[in-house]
């Protein structure tokens, strides 16, 4: 941070104080992230296995074709 400082004194600016609201709301958006990801990870493990067979068939007659080979 205080390379940060030095090259905004160098420039004529200040670097703005750090506000600990924003620090919880980026923290927070992290931790929904995080859990988004595994939620995502789970859902797709569970369709790949065994016990998905017909969520598959399912979805291969509802599904978009070049959605399908995104997964």
């Amino acid at each position: 941070m205080d390379a940060v400082k030095e090259l905004a004194a160098k420039a004529g600016m200040e670097v703005p104080a750090p506000d600990p609201k924003a620090r919880e709301r980026s923290e927070r958006a992290a931790s929904l992230t995080d859990v988004m990801a595994s939620c995502q990870k789970w859902f797709a493990e569970q369709l790949a296995g065994i016990e998905g067979a017909a969520a598959r068939e399912y979805l291969k007659g509802r599904a978009d074709p070049k959605a399908r080979e995104r997964s």
